[in-house]
């Protein structure tokens, strides 16, 4: 007996049969592979609760515009009444789905609950509209809608935070557990005693699958962090650069071009392009009608091209071999494309890879023309409701709000400067007269005309806003008494040579007078200087109007 054999005896005694090996081995993979399946379904889960927690908010954000254009307008239309209805419903459908996700979430209770507080705060506003009492529902607005949608925004962003974080624990957890079952798959190969090549193969294939995973969580990082840096944006303007700087990332190897809609005459005009190939558009812009994605209402790609008749007649010269256009839509509406290139840099050996074909990216490219399309018009909506807030709807100019707080920063700065401010205050003459021989339409169409003239009129730094019914105000920085009086007289004589076409009637012979004042000849507070202002206006009335008059 040689000592190989007295050594291994002994070991074959004491040692474990090969097929009960063969099947805890399988057991365990088995059970590992079943927990990886399930860690999967908890990571789908939280990641659709993302996805409608985010529709939830832009449909919240609707819910608060209609409220807005109601108490603005001081009536409820028959359009924002569907509005209303539509967009509840859907949020309730949203909520219901939720609920299904998550039947016991304490969380979603609390949202559904600030959602129902929002809610009931929005129902007592439009009664008390609906009734004609405009003050109380102002009232309302300010004291129980706008707190209670600050609430329910809160629940709603911790709730999609949270559901985020859960995703992505549990995303790690199951790359663990993704490692155990490719550990006991190469055990069980082993003890099988298959080909080294064919276990090469399986290890490979495991490698790439694991690629793809990291690669999704990875993609599934960026569109958090892109979301979180849209939402920060104070303009639509700067999401542009965040846009490109993502999509970047999101899709390396790539080019691309974000195409928005012009809401003044409907063409898309490209807004950013990225990557070394960036598509331009031919003209000033696309029309709607002639885009294939926007024709058909879905993705296109370089593989549709030849069951759709051809390629895109927007992508250029030469052609593009691989791309795709994604139409972006948000809260109904179209609001521009998303198109991307393989970049022509690549080698011959890349072509044909994942990373370098881009319509393979499909699916992530169409998840992230829903953020892209749901930030923008989010934007858009606070941009809207900023405007709104500043700015007489009839007009455009300045209101009296803005006004009075702009003016006393000015003042401040005149004072620590030593500098003058030049005040204006004009009123249309014999206006109420004109309203009851033309209508108010036409009164309208003065007031409009006139705005336009005093916007081209002042300087980049004046301000001009509408300060009553038929009564302007014009605030000029650093001008004296005397160069307020020259353009006083300058603006009279423009406003006296204007006429205004309405209804194919022209309208002329507008004329206004004008109280002038200055700072700080006549007053250093607001309240002063507005009054002497206002005392030259009443003067210049009296006097026979179509005149100026100094405090």
């Amino acid at each position: 007996m040689n000592k190989y054999e007295v050594i291994s005896s002994p070991k074959r005694k004491r040692g474990i049969p090969g097929s009960l090996v063969l099947v805890l081995v399988f057991i365990i993979a088995f059970a590992a592979a079943g927990a990886n399946i399930e860690l999967r379904r908890s990571v789908e889960e939280n990641e659709s609760a993302v996805v409608l927690l985010l529709r939830f908010e832009g449909l919240a954000y609707q819910l608060s515009a209609f409220e807005w254009e109601s108490i603005s307008e001081g009536q409820i239309s028959s359009e924002i009444v569907e509005g209303v209805q539509s967009t509840r419903d859907e949020m309730e459908q949203i909520m219901g789905e939720l609920e299904q996700l998550y039947p016991n979430s304490e969380n979603l209770r609390l949202v559904r609950q600030f959602y129902a507080t929002y809610n009931s705060a929005i129902t007592e506003e439009f009664k008390l509209i609906t009734a004609g009492d405009l003050n109380q529902a102002r009232l309302v607005d300010e004291q129980q809608v706008d707190p209670a949608f600050v609430v329910f925004i809160q629940a709603l962003t911790s709730d999609r935070d949270a559901y985020s974080a859960k995703a992505n624990q549990v995303e790690n957890i199951n790359s663990f557990g993704s490692l155990l079952v490719l550990s006991f798959t190469v055990a069980a190969i082993t003890l099988l005693l298959l080909r080294f090549q064919k276990a090469q193969t399986a290890i490979e294939e495991a490698a790439a699958e694991q690629k793809a995973l990291a690669r999704h969580q990875e993609d599934f990082r960026l569109l958090n962090e892109m979301g979180n840096e849209l939402r920060i944006c104070p303009t639509v303007a700067e999401s542009y650069t965040v846009i490109a700087n993502y999509a970047q990332r999101l899709f390396p190897n790539v080019s691309g071009a974000l195409y928005i809609i012009n809401t003044v005459d409907g063409i898309f005009e490209t807004v950013i392009t990225w990557g070394e190939t960036p598509p331009e558009l031919p003209g000033r812009g696309l029309s709607p009608d002639k885009c294939l994605a926007l024709r058909q209402g879905q993705i296109y790609t370089s593989e549709d091209s030849t069951s759709h008749g051809g390629l895109c007649p927007y992508l250029g010269q030469p052609k593009p071999e691989d791309y795709l256009c994604v139409p972006m839509l948000a809260q109904g509406k179209t609001l521009g494309i998303l198109h991307l290139r393989r970049s022509k840099s690549l080698q011959t050996s890349e072509l044909q890879s994942a990373d370098a074909m881009v319509v393979l990216k499909r699916e992530l490219s169409e998840t992230v023309a829903e953020h892209i399309a749901l930030a923008i018009a989010n934007l858009k909506l606070q941009e809207t409701l900023q405007y709104q807030v500043v700015r007489d709807p009839l007009t455009s100019l300045f209101n009296r709000r803005y006004m009075e707080e702009t003016f006393k920063r000015e003042l401040d700065r005149a004072a620590r400067r030593k500098m003058d401010i030049g005040i204006m205050m004009l009123d249309i003459d014999n206006f109420k007269h004109f309203n009851d021989t033309f209508g108010h339409m036409a009164g309208d169409a003065v007031l409009i005309k006139l705005s336009s003239l005093l916007r081209a009129f002042v300087r980049g730094e004046d301000i001009s806003c509408r300060y009553g019914g038929e009564e302007f105000l014009l605030i000029l920085p650093e001008a004296s008494l005397q160069n307020t009086h020259q353009r006083a007289g300058q603006l009279k004589n423009e406003i006296q040579c204007m006429s205004v076409n309405y209804q194919d009637q022209l309208l002329s012979g507008i004329t206004v007078s004008i109280g002038i004042a200055c700072f700080p000849e006549h007053g250093d507070t607001i309240e002063s200087l507005l009054f002497a202002a206002d005392s030259a206006l009443y003067r210049a009335k009296n006097e026979g109007r179509n005149r100026l008059a100094i405090a």
